[in-house]
């Protein structure tokens, strides 16, 4: 059997679908019975496994070729695309009942089911052009792919809405896994960047659906207090995020003009760092007004933090103590909790166990795969 599997957003710089490919594969099968075959940048390399560079990047025209072309000249008998965005020729072929069995991946429909300022910073007139696309290459791919996974239950939903009911039974929920947590190593001098002052935590883009700006409106009233609490991020360094930091820092000189900024992005940082963080953060705040899955709060969880979020699918069925995880509806709430969690920073929290790895998720994969298989 030889799958060929999408993984040129791989990497933590992609944010979350990112972190899902690293984590898909690393959990890859190195067996006789299964060749897993994975499509790169130029100079990405993925240790252990065959690669096939294609230099066309996602979300734009020249993949729609060059992805498709690279697909048909492996001979695969499984293409897995960790995104919504299929090449528009194989969906077609599959719809017409040819090319290799094909399984995609669905995070999220942010685009589908919210109003354009919360999926996007474009101008109008490039969103609706993206949009459109966007809608074009899903209807396609929703109705081409063999089998759809979906991230969570809430996906699987979303996705039903779309899909007339006959079709509904390819949608298989394989959750999001969590790699094994570890939170006491750090190997990197950016974990002394406060010199031990407490700090809040956010992880991920700054898309406006994220709803970071509360951060800012909760950190206030403990700042004038005269409390010590830094505010770190951990994403992408990029444009957008910035743009973002360089306003709230701007917000905050306004007010605390005769100190030191404290608030921090420090960029990408690998597992074991980023498991730091989690651990001995006064909490990870997680204000997203809406996710596919929402892996954050629960990673946190089960690194031993404590966590501040909105609601989201991770959390779903999540038992821990309350004073642990504080679940919030509104930005009053939000900010109630964060001072909540400051008051209790000293308090120990007990790492979250009753969490899907991501050892588990890649061998549900895996079986999806042989199944497939089995059936051609």
């Amino acid at each position: 059997m030889v799958v060929v599997l999408d993984a040129r957003m791989a990497g933590p710089e992609q944010r979350g679908i990112g972190r899902y490919i690293d984590e898909l594969i690393a959990q890859m099968p190195r067996s006789d019975d299964i060749t897993v075959r994975v499509i790169v940048r130029p100079g990405q390399t993925v240790v252990g496994m065959p690669t096939i560079p294609v230099a066309a990047r996602w979300y734009t025209l020249k993949e729609q070729w060059a992805v498709l072309r690279a697909m048909v000249e492996q001979r695969a008998d499984i293409v897995h695309i960790p995104h919504i965005n299929v090449p528009i020729g194989l969906s077609l072929l599959r719809i017409m009942g040819k090319g290799p069995t094909l399984v995609v991946t669905v995070h999220d429909l942010l685009l589908v089911g919210n109003p354009r300022e919360q999926a996007t910073t474009l101008p109008a007139m490039l969103w609706y052009l993206k949009y459109w696309s966007y809608r074009l290459v899903l209807w396609l791919a929703l109705r081409g792919a063999d089998v759809l996974i979906a991230v969570s239950q809430r996906t699987a939903q979303e996705i039903q809405t779309l899909l007339p009911r006959p079709l509904h039974k390819k949608i298989v929920v394989i959750p999001e896994g969590i790699a094994a947590a570890g939170g006491s190593s750090c190997t990197n001098d950016s974990c002394d960047l406060q010199k031990g002052r407490p700090y809040v935590l956010t992880v991920g883009s700054c898309y406006p659906h994220k709803r970071l700006d509360w951060v800012l409106s909760a950190m206030i009233p403990l700042w004038r207090e005269e409390k010590e609490l830094d505010w770190i991020h951990v994403g992408p360094s990029e444009r957008l995020s910035e743009e973002f930091f360089l306003n709230m820092r701007s917000e905050e000189q306004q007010l605390f003009s005769k100190r030191p900024s404290a608030i921090h992005p420090v960029g990408v940082l690998p597992n074991d760092e980023l498991h730091h963080r989690y651990a001995h953060a006064v909490a990870l705040v997680y204000p997203s007004s809406t996710e596919g899955y929402g892996l954050p709060p629960v990673e946190a969880l089960a690194c031993g933090g404590r966590v501040v979020s909105c609601a989201v699918p991770s959390l779903e069925g999540v038992i821990v103590p309350p004073d642990q995880l504080h679940v919030v509806y509104s930005k009053e709430e939000f900010i109630q909790a964060v001072g909540t969690c400051w008051q209790h920073r000293h308090l120990p929290c007990a790492a979250l166990t009753a969490t899907p790895s991501s050892r588990e998720s890649g061998q549900r994969t895996v079986n999806l795969y042989r199944s497939l298989y089995s059936s051609l």
